[in-house]
C-alpha cells in the first residue's frame, strides 16, 4: 500500500470526514511511516487488516490509534482463556476497542489470519553480510511453501523442501528455481534437571553457532580458495523462531533455511556413473575430500570453543555428541550458471550436551570406536575424523567398483556379534570390556583389494594409505586431528593440480590430438619428485615423501616416454623435475643424504629414456641464481647435474639446464637487485645471465651440455622483492618478454620460455602449509590469493598491465 494509497483510504472515512485536506494528510503520514517523533510504529499493516475484514471494520481506525494500537501489535491473536479476546503480542495485553469493532468470533479469526499474512517476514540475506533471525508470534506463517507433506528424517530435526517466493526475499531473484531446505529443529528433553524451552533453545543455539561461526571462520581466512571453503559448508540463509500460543515465554519452533542440494553421496552413488579412467573424476574427488576436511576444520574450530564454555564444574560428566558424518548427510550440489562447479557439502552440524556418551545420535555404520567407552573424556572432535575416514572409503570404493562394490564392501565389513546381532560396523567391537579396538579384518583386507585395482592410481593409493593409517586408526590418540588432515590431503591435492600424477598425460594427450605444426615445439615440465619446494628446504613437514623410484618410472617417466613415442613426427622440449635440485641441495642433515638419495635414483633413467628419444630435447631444471648461486653452493650444483646426466649414459637428446622456472629474476639486469645486501660477496649470480656463465664454466669443466632456457613468465618488473626467498605471487609483477628464440645466439640461451600459465597462483595466502603461509601471505606477495595452481584473474590482471615489454593489442 503506498502513501498515496492510504491518502484515498483516510479520504473516505467518515471517522475522518470533519479533517480538513491537510490534516487528513497528516494523518495518512502518521499511518504510513508514524509519527516524526518515533513514539508510535506505522500503522498501515493494521489499516490494510480491517480493510480485509469488510463490514465497517476499517472506520475504527482512528480509535485504535488512540488507544495506542500500531503495528507493532501485530499479530494479534485469539485467546479462548481471555474469553476469546483479542490479546495483543506485547506483553499478551488486550486492546478493548478493537474487540468492540469485531464482535463476532469470526471477524476475528478472519481479522488474526490476515496480521499473520501482512507480518511474514522479509527474508533478507546477503553474501558475507550479517545473520538475520526473526522472531515470528502466532504460528507464522513462514515466508515459505511445502511443495510436498513428504519430509526427510534426520538425527536432529525433520528437513521439508520448500519454496520462497523471489518477492519474499532479497537473493537470488532471477534464479528460475525457487526450491529450499526448511529444517525443523526436534524438541527433545537432555535431562530431567532440564527446562525443555531451554534446552531447545540452547541446542537450536549450538547447532545455528556451528554454521555461523564456521562459514565466518571460512570466510575470514584471507584468500579467494576459502571461497570454495566455504562452498563445502551448507549455508544457513535464515532462521526462525515461531511461538505458537501468541506468548513470548511459550516453547517456540527452530526453523533453518538452506540451499536446497539436489541428493546427498548415496543418491550420488546410486544414480551417477563411476569411471576410474576418466582422470577428472579422480581430479574431483581429490579436490572434494579436501575442502570437505577444511570444512570439517572450520566445525572442530567452532566446537571446541563451544565445548570449553559448556564444560563448566558443575556440568563435567557432559560431553558432545559431535557431528552425525555418514553419507547421508554429506550432500551434492550440481553447479548451476555459468562458471559453476559441482561440490559435495557438509550438512547436520547439530551437536547435543548429554550426560551420557551412550545416548549418542552418530550413525552406527559410520561411528569410532570410542563411542563405545563409557569414558566421556574418550570421545574428542576426532571421532568425526573417523566418521569422514568411513565416507572417504566408501567414494573411493564406489569410483573404483561403483555401486555393486559398496554392497560388496559392506557384506564384507558386516560381522554378527556375541548377543547375534550384525552389526555393519568398520571396527571390531568390544571396547566396552576392556579390549584394544581395531579394524575388522574384512576392512583391512578391502582396503587392500582396492590398492589392486587396475585403474587404482598412484594417486588414489596414497588417499588409501591416508584413511587406512591416519584416519581410521582406531586409537583416538593417535588418530589425526583435522587440522593435520587438511594439510595431508592439501598436499597430496596440490601434487595433483600440479600434474604430479597421470592426470597431467591425458592433458598431454588432448592436446596431441590436434595437428602440430612442423615448426612448432610441445613444452612439457616433467615434475613428480615431490621434494620439499623453495622457502621450506629445511621442512619436510606438510609435504609428501617423494616416490620411490620404480613409483617415478612406472607413474611419470614411462608414460611420457610412451607419448613421446607414439608422435614422431611432433618435437618435444623438456623440462625434468624444476624445484628438485635446489630442493634437495638446500636441505640437511639426514634429509640432505634422503634427498640426494632419491635424486640420484630417479633423474638418471628420467634422462636416459627420454634423452634417447629423436623427437625430444631434455633440459635439467638448475634452479636459479638466487638459489644455487652461492660461492658454496654453486660447485656442488653442478656436481650433481654432471653426475646425474653421466649416470643416465650421456643422452645425445641432453640439451642443457632449465633456469628461474616459475621465478622472477633478471635475465640482465645490472646491478643485480639484490647487490646492496651484505650477502653480496658470496653470490656473483646476481642475474640469471651471470648464473648461466658460472654454471655453464663448470659443466664444461665437467664435459657435459650447457645451453639453456629461461622463464620469463613474470620476470618483467624488478626491485620488488626484499629477498631473493620471497618468491610468491609477488605483488606487482609483469610478464616478461615473450615466449621464443633468443637472439643473442653468442649468449648459449636457446630461448625465453613461459613455464608457467600467466595466472595461475603460485600459492595459498592462508594455506595450512606453513611456508605457503610465511611467503604467499607475506609483505611482497599480492593477497589474498588462491591455492596453488588455481586460476587467479587479479594477479593476471596485473601481470598483463605491468608486462615488460608492453602488450599491444
Amino acid at each position: 500500500m503506498s502513501p498515496e494509497r492510504v491518502l484515498q483510504v483516510v479520504g473516505h472515512l467518515n471517522c475522518y470526514r470533519a479533517y480538513s485536506p491537510n490534516d487528513r494528510m497528516l494523518v495518512a503520514q502518521d499511518i504510513y511511516y508514524g509519527t516524526k517523533d518515533g513514539r508510535r510504529l506505522p500503522c498501515r499493516k493494521l489499516l490494510l487488516a480491517l480493510i480485509a475484514v469488510n463490514g465497517g471494520a476499517v472506520e475504527g481506525i482512528k480509535a485504535l490509534i488512540k488507544e495506542g494500537m500500531d503495528d507493532g501489535c501485530l499479530p494479534l491473536f485469539v485467546i479462548s482463556q481471555a474469553g476469546w479476546n483479542l490479546t495483543c503480542r506485547k506483553g499478551g495485553h488486550r486492546h478493548p476497542t478493537i474487540d468492540s469493532i469485531l464482535t463476532r468470533l469470526s471477524k476475528r479469526e478472519i481479522f488474526t489470519q490476515y496480521c499473520r499474512g501482512l507480518t511474514t517476514p522479509y527474508i533478507h540475506w546477503k553474501e558475507n553480510g550479517p545473520h538475520y533471525h526473526y522472531v515470528m508470534h502466532g504460528g507464522g506463517p513462514l515466508p515459505a511453501h511445502a511443495l510436498s507433506e513428504r519430509y526427510a528424517e534426520g538425527s536432529y530435526g525433520r528437513v521439508y523442501k520448500v519454496e520462497v517466493s523471489p518477492r519474499d526475499r532479497n537473493f537470488n531473484p532471477e534464479k528460475p528455481i525457487n526450491t529450499f531446505a526448511l529444517k525443523m529443529l526436534k524438541r527433545e528433553d537432555d535431562n530431567e534437571d532440564s527446562n525443555p524451552a531451554e534446552t531447545h533453545a540452547n541446542e537450536f543455539d549450538l547447532e545455528v553457532r556451528a554454521h555461523l561461526f564456521a562459514e565466518s571462520r571460512a570466510r575470514r581466512r584471507p584468500e579467494i580458495a576459502d571461497t570454495r571453503t566455504k562452498a563445502h559448508l551448507l549455508q544457513i540463509l535464515a532462521t526462525f523462531e515461531v511461538y505458537h500460543f501468541g506468548h513470548p515465554r511459550s516453547d517456540p519452533t527452530y526453523y533453518m533455511l538452506f540451499e536446497w542440494a539436489d541428493g546427498d553421496l548415496k543418491t550420488f552413488w546410486r544414480t551417477q556413473r563411476h569411471d576410474p579412467r576418466n582422470l577428472s573424476n579422480c581430479g574431483w574427488m581429490i579436490e572434494q575430500f579436501h575442502g570437505l576436511a577444511k570444512a570439517n576444520n572450520c566445525v572442530h574450530i567452532e566446537r571446541s570453543l563451544i565445548l570449553r564454555l559448556q564444560r563448566s564444574p558443575t556440568r563435567s560428566h557432559m560431553c558432545s555428541s559431535l557431528g552425525d558424518i555418514k553419507p547421508s548427510n554429506v550432500l551434492f550440489v550440481p553447479g548451476r550458471g555459468p562458471g559453476a562447479r559441482d561440490r559435495l557439502i557438509m550438512s547436520d552440524f547439530g551437536m547435543r550436551m548429554q550426560p551420557d556418551p551412550r545416548e549418542r545420535r552418530v550413525a552406527t555404520t559410520y561411528e569410532a570406536p570410542e563411542l563405545e567407552m563409557r569414558d566421556p573424556a574418550a570421545i574428542t572432535l576426532k571421532a568425526d575424523i573417523f566418521s569422514l575416514g568411513c565416507v572417504y572409503l566408501e567414494y573411493i570404493t564406489w569410483l573404483l567398483m561403483g555401486h555393486a562394490g559398496l554392497s560388496t564392501f559392506e557384506a564384507a565389513r558386516t560381522e554378527v556379534d556375541r548377543s547375534g546381532y550384525r552389526m555393519d560396523t568398520f571396527f571390531e567391537s568390544g571396547a566396552r570390556n576392556g579390549e584394544v579396538p581395531r579394524l575388522k579384518k574384512g576392512v583391512v583386507e578391502w582396503i587392500k583389494k582396492l590398492k589392486q585395482q587396475p585403474h587404482c592410481h598412484q594417486v588414489i593409493d596414497d588417499l588409501l594409505k591416508l584413511v587406512e593409517r591416519d584416519m581410521l586408526d582406531p586409537n583416538y590418540r593417535t588418530r589425526i586431528d583435522s587440522e593435520r588432515l587438511v594439510i595431508e590431503l592439501g598436499t597430496i591435492w596440490t601434487r595433483w593440480k600440479d600434474s604430479d600424477d597421470p592426470q597431467a598425460f591425458s592433458k598431454l594427450q588432448q592436446i596431441l590430438t590436434r595437428p602440430i605444426p612442423c615448426d612448432h615445439i610441445v613444452g612439457v615440465g616433467l615434475q613428480g619428485m615431490g621434494l620439499p619446494e623453495q622457502g621450506s628446504y629445511n621442512d619436510w613437514s606438510g609435504y609428501k615423501m617423494p616416490p620411490t623410484p620404480e613409483e617415478h618410472k612406472r607413474n611419470y617417466v614411462d608414460p611420457l616416454a610412451s607419448i613421446i613415442s607414439a608422435h614422431p613426427t611432433t618435437a618435444f622440449a623438456l623440462i625434468i623435475e624444476p624445484f628438485t635440485l635446489s630442493g634437495f641441495i638446500k636441505q640437511s642433515g639426514k634429509n640432505l643424504s634422503m634427498a640426494e638419495a632419491v635424486y640420484h635414483a630417479s633423474i638418471p633413467y628420467a634422462l636416459k629414456s627420454l634423452g634417447n628419444l629423436p623427437n625430444a630435447i631434455l633440459y635439467l631444471d638448475a634452479g636459479h641464481g638466487g638459489l644455487l648461486g652461492w660461492a658454496e653452493i654453486l660447485p656442488h650444483a653442478a656436481s650433481n647435474i654432471s653426475a646425474a646426466y653421466k649416470a643416465a649414459g650421456s643422452p645425445p637428446q641432453f640439451r642443457g639446464l632449465a633456469i628461474n622456472i616459475y621465478n622472477y629474476n633478471s635475465w640482465n639486469l645490472s646491478p643485480g637487485e639484490f647487490t646492496t645486501t651484505r650477502e653480496t660477496p658470496r653470490n656473483y649470480a646476481q642475474n640469471e645471465q651471470s648464473y648461466l656463465r658460472l654454471l655453464r664454466t663448470r659443466l664444461q669443466q665437467l664435459g657435459m651440455p650447457n645451453n639453456g632456457i629461461m622463464d620469463t613468465s613474470r620476470n618483467g618488473i624488478y626491485g620488488l622483492r626484499a629477498e631473493w626467498d620471497h618468491w610468491c605471487n609477488v605483488n606487482g609483477a609483469g610478464l616478461g618478454r615473450f615466449p621464443g628464440p633468443n637472439p643473442q645466439s653468442g649468449e648459449q640461451l636457446d630461448a625465453y620460455i613461459w613455464a608457467k600459465g600467466p595466472g595461475y597462483s603460485d600459492g595459498s595466502s592462508d594455506s595450512p602449509i606453513e611456508v605457503y603461509r610465511k611467503y604467499c601471505g607475506g609483505p611482497d606477495a599480492h593477497t589474498p590469493s588462491p591455492e596453488r595452481g588455481e586460476w587467479f584473474q587479479e594477479y593476471f590482471e596485473t601481470l598483463v598491465r605491468e608486462a615488460n615489454p608492453p602488450i599491444r593489442v
